[in-house]
C-alpha cells in the first residue's frame, strides 16, 4: 500500500493483548495520504489486567461487579506499559488501593491519559464511553484519531445518528444488537451550549473558523449531538446577536447577504 493511498483503519480486538502501542506509531509513519483510526479500546479490561499483575486480584470483586473479562496468563508488567505506552496505568491502580479514588475516577483517569497517546499521533481525537447503564463504568470505550478536521465533524455526526436510531429502535421494541445506554453527557444536567460556545470565544479572543468551533464542541461533548444541532445553535445566537459572523463572500451570486452557514463552501468566522 502506497503513501498515495487514504487509509481507515478499524480496530477490533479480543481484549488487550493485540493493541502494543507501537504498532499504532508504525501505522502512523507509513505517511499515508490520509490516516484514520477508530480503535476499541477496553479500558476496563486493562485496568483489571493491571490489578491481577500487580498481585491485587483478590480485591477486583470488591470494586467491580462484572468479572466478564479477558485475562492472559502471557500478560506482563512491561507488556501492559507498551499497550499503555507508558507505566502511568501503574500509579492509577495504586491510588485505587490508597483510597485516593474511586474505580470509576480510575477508568477516567485513565482513559484521559491513554487519550493523550493517541493525541501524539493525531490532530484530532473523540472518544464514545460505551456503556449498559448511564451512571455505569463503561464496558469500552470507541477511540477515533484523525488529522481532519472535517473527518471528526463527520465521523461524530454519523455515530450521533447511528445511536440515536438504536435509541429509537429499542423503544419501538425492535431487535438490535447493542444494549447500550446512549452516550449521553447532558444525563448530570442540561447543557448550555450557548455559554459554552461563548466561552470558548471569550478564551481564544479573537476570530475563530466555524469549523475550528465544532471540533472543539465535538472533542468535549463526543456524540452527544449532531453537527446540524451545532450549527443551528450558533445561527441562533447570530440571531439574538449574541456572536457575530463574518462570511466570505459576504453576498450571494445574486447580491443579497449571505446566511449561509455551510463552512465547506465559504469561509465563516464566529466571534463575540
Amino acid at each position: 500500500m502506497s503513501s498515495s493511498n487514504n487509509v481507515f483503519v478499524y480496530v477490533d480486538p479480543y481484549g488487550i493483548k493485540s493493541l502494543d502501542f507501537k504498532r499504532f506509531v508504525s501505522i502512523k509513519k507509513k505517511n499515508f495520504n490520509t490516516l484514520e483510526m477508530l480503535v476499541n479500546f477496553n479500558s476496563i479490561g486493562f485496568l483489571r489486567e493491571g490489578f491481577r499483575l500487580l498481585k491485587c486480584q483478590h480485591l477486583l470483586d470488591n470494586l467491580i461487579a462484572d468479572s466478564d473479562y479477558e485475562i492472559d496468563e502471557a500478560n506482563s508488567i512491561s507488556k501492559m506499559d507498551r499497550i499503555a505506552n507508558g507505566d502511568y496505568w501503574q500509579q492509577i491502580i495504586k491510588d485505587v488501593l490508597d483510597r485516593k479514588i474511586t474505580m470509576m475516577q480510575a477508568e477516567e483517569r485513565f482513559s484521559r491519559e491513554y487519550l493523550k497517546q493517541i493525541e501524539s499521533l493525531f490532530k484530532y481525537v473523540v472518544n464514545i464511553p460505551i456503556k449498559q447503564k448511564t451512571r455505569h463504568l463503561p464496558k469500552y470505550r470507541l477511540i477515533f484519531g484523525t488529522d481532519s478536521p472535517d473527518g471528526l465533524i463527520l465521523m461524530a455526526d454519523n455515530m450521533h445518528k447511528k445511536w440515536k436510531q438504536i435509541v429509537e429502535n429499542e423503544r419501538a421494541g425492535q431487535a438490535v444488537l447493542f444494549d447500550y445506554d446512549y452516550p449521553d453527557p447532558t444525563i448530570d444536567g442540561e447543557i448550555d451550549l450557548e455559554h459554552e460556545i461563548l466561552t470558548i470565544l471569550n478564551s481564544t479572543k479573537r476570530e475563530v473558523l466555524l469549523q475550528g468551533l465544532l471540533v472543539r464542541l465535538v472533542q468535549k461533548y463526543g456524540i452527544a449531538f449532531s453537527e446540524r444541532h451545532y450549527i443551528n445553535t450558533v445561527g441562533g445566537m447570530e440571531k439574538k446577536n449574541l456572536i457575530k459572523i463574518r462570511r466570505d463572500p459576504e453576498k450571494t451570486p445574486t447580491g443579497k447577504v449571505s446566511r449561509s452557514m455551510n463552512y465547506n463552501h465559504i469561509k465563516i468566522w464566529v466571534s463575540i
